[in-house]
């Protein structure tokens, strides 16, 4: 195996189906991967994140992997796709993965396989465990399957108090919350909104340093959020005042399409206000119009308030992920929440 790290960016190569060409560190995909990822790659290869891909004995990549995307998840790699012809190349590759990812960093290896999927048990042989199971997150054909959910740690935790939240202000009554579709008109509510809500509140993985700095951002990224593969609304309280905010982006994969990734906040100033439920509510709904199956949530372990609401809103603890994230200078667990829709 030849593992062959691409940390420049002296190329740039095109997503495999809409053939754009994309800025960053990504991988050169090649048959049979090629094959496997015929969905299109653009939003996952952006904003400088480094991927790592192995390339068995004939040339073809067989293994893709990423670093993460913000600061808290950098040291975290994400096997997102595999193929080997010949199995027994597994252990290898993950072992010499494993060596590359370390010295750049990671503390953290990770991945998803189909229930039933014959290369888990050459996983768990290269020190990988079971983490939880996805209900339903794959649809192969028409069967559904879990996603099983694995993990392998690379170096051990660094344990520390969580920083104190700051104080929000007085509560808000919102006597009317209008729920709305993100829209570029809610650019400058939006960046308001976003930068307030992530000062004060430390359970954040984007922290105030790694957000858009200018309001033409933010636009572009309202643009975003509405496209063809993510929905996001807006809670409107008062003219140019955003309360909380929701966005729901379909996952990479072929197979995972009808998962939907969560992301969900609101205001301190207008909690137990029932903002978070119509929020989520409109979440639903949308994800029902397109078949969406079910919606998946990240959150840390010690974010109590994001656990308790979920749970509310029917979801359930699929997953534990030790060394989730680098936060604050410690590494936290992060749990897996689902429910079906």
């Amino acid at each position: 195996m030849e593992l062959t790290p691409h940390f420049g960016s002296s190329f740039r190569p095109s997503c495999p189906r809409c053939q754009q060409s994309f800025r960053g560190r990504p991988i050169l995909l090649s048959l049979p991967v090629r094959e496997i990822l015929s969905v299109c790659l653009c939003r996952y290869l952006q904003n400088d994140n480094i991927s790592l891909l192995l390339r068995d004995r004939s040339g073809f990549v067989c293994l893709w992997a990423r670093f993460g995307f913000v600061n808290a998840t950098r040291g975290v790699v994400d096997i997102i796709a595999a193929s080997f012809p010949d199995l027994r190349d597994i252990r290898l590759t993950l072992d010499r993965l494993r060596k590359e990812a370390g010295r750049n960093g990671a503390w953290r290896l990770q991945t998803a396989l189909a229930e039933g999927n014959e290369m888990q048990s050459f996983f768990l042989q290269s020190g990988f465990s079971v983490e939880g199971r996805k209900k339903d997150a794959y649809r192969i054909g028409t069967e559904p399957r879990a996603a099983m959910l694995l993990g392998s740690l690379l170096e051990a935790p660094r344990h520390g108090p969580m920083p104190e939240p700051s104080d929000p202000g007085p509560r808000q009554t919102a006597k009317a919350v209008e729920i709305v579709a993100a829209h570029p008109d809610y650019a400058a509510a939006y960046l308001e909104f976003d930068r307030a809500v992530r000062a004060e509140t430390p359970n954040l993985l984007r922290t105030s340093s790694e957000i858009p700095s200018s309001f033409s951002e933010y636009k572009e990224r309202l643009c975003a959020f509405n496209g063809s593969d993510s929905g996001s609304w807006l809670a409107i309280v008062s003219p140019g005042t955003v309360a909380g905010a929701i966005t729901g982006v379909t996952p990479f994969g072929p197979f995972a399409e009808g998962d939907v990734a969560l992301w969900i906040a609101v205001r301190k100033a207008y909690w137990r206000q029932g903002i978070g439920r119509c929020l989520m509510d409109a979440l639903v709904n949308w994800g029902r119009i397109r078949g969406v199956r079910r919606l998946t949530a990240e959150v840390l372990s010690t974010n109590d308030g994001a656990r308790a609401f979920y749970l509310r809103n029917g979801f359930e603890v699929e997953a534990v992920r030790p060394l989730a994230v680098f936060l604050h200078g410690i590494h936290l667990e992060g749990l897996v929440m689902g429910r079906q829709i």
